[in-house]
């Protein structure tokens, strides 16, 4: 039989600053993959009050993909993890995703919700795409960051086009507070100025999320005949 499929809202504090801060009105989501964690994986900003918040969520696991959280961030993500009491569901995976992504789709694993926030280019978030779509279930959802990216703008086509996806609304989940909308315009500027695309300071000024969600319909694959341009 069909999966049940909800249609989640999902809402974010700050779609630059705290890619991790948002909220779904969908069923609780027991396994979650993250292609990056680096040093602002936001567990402060969760719902998670401290240390005894990891309590009463067995059966749930979260997979960190970062090859540097280590050796370039310090562990930092790791510890704002066990400060928010979430390290007993955390597993941390040390590498490329492109190489960590294959092995748990061999080992089986099933994922309730994906984020995608590895390395920005067509390539590397299309093979992140598609290893994630191959583990998440029907009624799943897929996060991509960054979407005003060009490159991500492409991948976007790509799941629409070639895949059973809903694209979901995503909103800010309140209005910022000027100085706080301040340091998003801020750091957008300053990524902008090292090669990012203008969009995410516009995204910024407007404070519009940099983060595109799609619900996972049935999981397809088209006929290996089948093309089109996207």
């Amino acid at each position: 039989p069909s999966p049940s499929i909800a249609s989640p809202r999902v809402a974010l504090d700050d779609g630059l600053q705290d890619p991790d801060g948002l909220r779904t009105e969908a069923a609780e989501r027991n396994n979650v993959a993250k292609t990056t964690i680096l040093h602002d994986c936001s567990t402060d900003s969760t719902d998670s009050p401290g240390p005894d918040s990891g309590r009463g969520i067995e059966g749930v696991r979260h997979y960190g993909v970062d090859p540097e959280q280590n050796s370039v961030h310090g562990g930092a993500a790791l510890a704002s993890l066990k400060r928010a009491g979430l390290d007993s569901v955390f597993e941390l995976l040390e590498g490329p995703s492109h190489l960590i992504l294959p092995k748990l789709l061999e080992k089986g694993v099933t994922l309730d919700l994906a984020f995608i926030d590895g390395w920005h280019t067509f390539d590397y978030t299309l093979l992140d795409f598609f290893y994630l779509d191959k583990m998440l279930r029907p009624g799943g959802v897929m996060l991509l960051h960054d979407r005003s990216w060009p490159s991500k703008q492409k991948v976007m086509r790509f799941i629409m086009t070639h895949r059973r996806y809903k694209e979901l609304p995503v909103r800010s989940a309140t209005k910022p507070g000027f100085f706080k909308w301040l340091r998003r315009v801020i750091a957008a500027k300053w990524h902008w100025l090292r090669g990012a695309p203008f969009g995410i300071v516009t995204s910024a000024l407007f404070n519009r999320p940099e983060i595109a969600a799609f619900l996972k319909l049935e999981s397809f694959e088209p006929d290996h005949r089948f093309f089109r341009n996207f």
